[in-house]
């Protein structure tokens, strides 16, 4: 019978030797012995405006207050069906014709839906553009879900613009059968 020692590593999967996530990686636990050190650090990899003293609008914080009683731990797991309504007409409103709320899908955050929608559409080996510089959840989440990151260049130059030339060199054959 083996019992717990906390000295003993566990192996995590070898896939993850592939991917850059400095936000919790060597870079993020320098800057808690840097703040361990009284060093004020500006953090802006977190992905949390509200940091940053960005607050949602009061009438939203008031809607959101004022539903709490009427709230269930879960909800559809596309979201809720009034907001979904509400982004179908929002993109219908401007040109997307086939927006409706069966095609909505609402998440807790950008990182949730991207880790979602690569392990539903993603097949192991299939490349996806990545923008470059790029947000590293973006380059994780393709490698955790057996994807291959390729890289288009946002040049500040070009006001980080993709160039739409270099995308379509990017795309390979195989993604174009």
């Amino acid at each position: 019978m083996s019992t717990f020692n906390p000295r003993n590593k566990i192996a995590t999967r070898s896939r993850l030797t592939e991917v850059r996530y400095e936000i919790r990686g060597e870079l993020a636990r320098r800057a808690r012995e840097l703040e361990g050190q009284g060093r004020k650090l500006i953090k802006l990899n977190i992905g949390n405006p509200g940091a940053f003293g960005f607050r949602a609008p009061e009438h939203l914080q008031d809607a959101i207050a004022g539903g709490i009683a009427r709230t269930d731990p879960y909800t559809h797991q596309q979201g809720l069906p009034e907001a979904r309504e509400a982004i179908a007409a929002f993109h219908k409103q401007r040109g997307t014709p086939n927006a409706s709320p069966e095609r909505v899908f609402v998440g807790n955050g950008v990182s949730e839906l991207i880790d979602i929608s690569l392990r539903a559409l993603l097949n192991p080996g299939e490349e996806v553009l990545v923008p470059s510089p790029d947000y590293p959840l973006w380059s994780a989440a393709t490698i955790l879900n057996d994807g291959r990151p390729v890289y288009y260049k946002c040049d500040r130059d070009n006001g980080f613009l993709p160039d739409p030339e270099q995308i379509e060199s990017l795309v390979s054959s195989r993604t174009r059968a």
